[in-house]
């Protein structure tokens, strides 16, 4: 079930080549946290413990390191605490992010070097496409299965086909980068609450999420809804 709010516009980030004037950001794991890309000291007292531990991304051991606008990351933020737009207006600029390498390889991304785990792909997926967690199947891994065939997409927080699939390939899964629970142009029914009604309306997610996480569908009439995830929407 989802659950929808006031209208609000999505806010959508490309990465750029890496900018010698950005600022560098190093992570020890894939999580990116909110007190890692901002300065708590800017946040109220009150708010600091809970946004510090927002997640705002997930980045793979082999990031390539690009340039990400700080907006992209407040605005994330403030999907997940609306409060935090206060202390978050105004900010500009980008950051670069990169995982610290992890000589214990107990941390490691690539399959090659932890425990492998497969996927059978149950359709198809163009090359550049969303892949949802729902279009997947577990499967024993094998000689045959492929690797590299997934990347994760900073500027969107999802996992994207690095080529064409068809439905029973078989890939190595990557290891800590999260497929999406909801993909673009997924169809939902959501359940808008006014006052003491709840009324039914038919929307069509706008961008990929995850459980827990906050993102927009369009409604029928062309309004854009933030939806999470637990929700009150029927499927």
């Amino acid at each position: 079930m989802w659950r929808a709010s006031a209208f609000m516009i999505a806010l959508f980030a490309t990465p750029a080549p890496a900018n010698p004037s950005d600022r560098e950001i190093v992570v020890d794991g894939p999580a990116v946290h909110f007190s890692d890309i901002f300065d708590m000291n800017r946040i109220p007292a009150a708010l600091r413990e809970r946004a510090a531990e927002i997640r705002l991304a997930m980045v793979p051991a082999d990031h390539a390191g690009e340039s990400v606008a700080l907006a992209w990351f407040a605005a994330r933020a403030r999907r997940q605490i609306p409060a935090l737009g206060p202390s978050l207006s105004g900010i500009d600029g980008s950051v670069r992010i990169r995982r610290r390498p992890d000589p214990t390889g107990t941390v490691a991304d690539h399959p090659r070097e932890t425990v492998r785990s497969c996927v059978r792909i149950e359709r198809p997926f163009d090359r550049g496409a969303v892949v949802p967690s729902g279009a997947l199947a577990a499967v024993p891994c094998d000689d045959d299965s492929a690797y590299g065939v997934f990347r994760y997409d900073l500027s969107v927080g999802a996992v994207r086909a690095v080529r064409a699939l068809s439905p029973g390939d078989v890939a190595v899964a990557p290891g800590s980068m999260p497929f999406a629970d909801i993909v673009p142009g997924q169809p939902l029914v959501v359940a808008v609450r006014i006052g003491h009604v709840q009324v039914r309306r038919d929307a069509v997610a706008v961008q990929p999420a995850q459980w827990d996480d906050r993102f927009f569908a369009r409604t029928a009439d062309n309004h854009l809804i933030p939806v999470t995830i637990p929700s009150e929407v029927a499927q």
